[in-house]
């Protein structure tokens, strides 16, 4: 890889690794995230905040490496029009949300051609681990009827619909990228695994998760839910995140080449 080049990260968080690897080489690295930075970054970082619907400040063909990590809660699968809720007899008002198509061809103008794309998105659904040939709609009934009226809550309230799965897909069809390649990795939910590294992660990762049914009540409940309904549905997602086995995250990645 030529280092002497301009590196641009749209994500949630900051991560160190990537300040380990570039900026000792790197002469322009540029992070749009959320206000959570160092007070002391290094003469060749800025950070800013950025709102992905709008079009970034960069020239044409201005960046070797895009970097887009866990964005799929900021933009849809497609364009939108208003949102109706089943649940709700509130209209939910058109919603300026950019498509992730719109979010490629932002990236296709910023990349010099040959210029690395890599997007990081967790799946937010119900899994096994291949080795346990488990299905989550019979084992784990509990963790799929709220991912389901998750997904519901999500698209009428927000727009906002599963990505991580299809962006391979919308990199084809965007006909802007070359040497397309998925690949997907598995973070254990709960002391499962036989690694002990993994079962420290697996912990953690697991009150990650519990933390995150209650981070959404309030999203659910602007969708028609009651207390009463949620209290039933997130204590049958806690009881399967607890006692069930082999439940995991599917971290999806992908990288591409700009035409």
């Amino acid at each position: 890889m030529n280092f002497h080049t301009s590196f641009l990260e749209a994500l949630i968080s900051v991560r160190l690794f990537l300040c380990q690897l570039f900026l000792p080489r790197s002469p322009s690295l540029f992070w749009f995230s959320v206000p959570i930075a160092t007070r002391y970054p290094l003469a060749n970082v800025q950070f800013e905040v950025h709102d992905i619907n709008d079009q970034c400040r960069w020239n044409d063909n201005a960046a070797d490496f895009v970097h887009a990590r866990s964005i799929s809660m900021a933009v849809s699968i497609g364009p939108l029009g208003c949102i109706h809720s089943q649940y709700s007899l509130r209209l939910q008002p058109c919603l300026q949300i950019s498509d992730y198509s719109a979010i490629l061809r932002e990236v296709g103008r910023i990349l010099r051609p040959g210029g690395l794309f890599t997007s990081c998105e967790w799946g937010r659904y119900p899994a096994f681990h291949p080795s346990f040939n488990l299905h989550p709609a019979y084992h784990v009934p509990g963790i799929c009827r709220f991912f389901e009226i998750l997904h519901k809550a999500l698209d009428m309230c927000r727009g906002i619909q599963q990505l991580a799965p299809s962006i391979p897909s919308l990199l084809v069809a965007s006909g802007l990228f070359t040497e397309i390649t998925p690949q997907i990795y598995y973070m254990p939910i709960g002391p499962w695994h036989t690694d002990f590294n993994m079962q420290r992660l697996g912990r953690a990762y697991r009150a990650t998760l519990l933390r995150y049914a209650d981070s959404m009540r309030p999203l659910l409940m602007e969708a028609g839910w009651t207390d009463g309904e949620l209290d039933d549905i997130i204590g049958g997602y806690v009881h399967d995140l607890k006692t069930v086995r082999g439940l995991v995250s599917v971290y999806h990645t992908v990288h591409a080449r700009k035409a």
